[in-house]
């Protein structure tokens, strides 16, 4: 169950890390995609 839980737990960590570097991504684009809904989407 330890190896279960641990790649678990893994895998939320690798999609928390991938989400923020989408979200870092949306950050650094320019104000114009922003406004058009870029970030609702």
């Amino acid at each position: 169950m330890n190896a279960i839980a641990a790649r678990q737990s893994n895998m939320v960590q690798r999609s928390q890390c991938i989400l923020k570097k989408k979200l870092s991504v949306f950050d650094d684009a320019p104000m114009t995609i922003n406004m058009t809904g870029a970030v609702g989407a």
